[in-house]
């Protein structure tokens, strides 16, 4: 999402440990948010590229947040975060993150083959060792137990079937790689196109 990033530098580091620990879970309350100065160049876009992982977590303006509570989301949590464009400071924007991934509740599993490997699938499946996988919380706990216990390898599924009926979230997160990000409904799409968002991109899935 997003077509140009728009950080210039980091004026304050964020807990990037946090950060990623928000992969597959919830972010803690207290957890350090940046201070991040813009690229000069800039548009200051209804969402912010290059801020943080986009995937994990979105930098949105306040007026798109309230917008979204007319829809149907997942339990979520917003930090203000402190800009500075153009030696102006700007304080109209949040951090936006949606607490728990549901790609182990949309994933079919009787459709989907996995397998457990190192790298990232950008480019087509990779070369892994087969996981039998039975149910959405084996799925789950597999994942997580590669994760941790070596980070070097991850559950990978190819082929990757959902059921985008199982939700009726308008807004969702998934952490299956590649299909890792934020996921709008058919819904919530007409609805931002009518509202004018900018700053994003869309791609059918």
């Amino acid at each position: 999402m997003g077509t140009f990033p728009q950080l210039a530098k980091w004026l304050k580091h964020a807990d990037w440990e946090k950060v990623y620990s928000g992969i597959e879970g919830e972010l803690p309350d207290d957890w350090q948010t940046p201070i991040v100065a813009l690229h000069p160049k800039a548009k200051l876009t209804t969402q912010l590229t290059g801020i943080l992982l986009a995937p994990v977590v979105l930098t949105l303006k306040k007026s798109f947040v309230k917008f979204l509570q007319d829809f149907d989301l997942p339990p979520h949590k917003t930090w203000p975060i402190h800009l500075v464009h153009r030696d102006q400071d700007i304080h109209d924007y949040l951090l936006f993150h949606i607490s728990d991934p549901i790609d182990h509740i949309l994933i079919d599993i009787e459709k989907s083959s996995f397998y457990a490997a190192e790298g990232i699938p950008f480019g087509g499946k990779l070369e892994g060792e087969p996981v039998q996988i039975k149910d959405a919380e084996e799925y789950k706990r597999v994942k997580l137990e590669l994760k941790y216990e070596n980070s070097s390898r991850s559950l990978y599924s190819s082929p990757a079937v959902f059921d985008f009926d199982r939700t009726t979230y308008d807004l969702i997160r998934m952490t299956n790689e590649p299909h890792l990000g934020y996921f709008v409904s058919q819904k919530l799409k007409d609805a931002m196109e009518e509202y004018g968002v900018t700053g994003n991109g869309w791609e059918e899935f």
